[in-house]
């Protein structure tokens, strides 16, 4: 009886839909690509978040 809980939780999973995404650093510039100017933008790693839903 140990594999009906897991089999539970697969097709829990199989219906939820995940995002992800990662995290933004602006150091300046943010509205000055609207015109055309530089930004300068960094991505860290491991900075982000995941959400999970039904």
């Amino acid at each position: 009886m140990a594999a009906k809980p897991l089999n539970s939780l697969y097709s829990m999973l199989a219906n939820m839909l995940r995002a992800s995404a990662t995290g933004e650093f602006i150091l300046f510039g943010e509205y000055a690509v609207v015109y055309g100017k530089p930004a300068v933008a960094i991505a860290p790693s491991g900075c982000g978040s995941d959400m999970w839903c039904r």
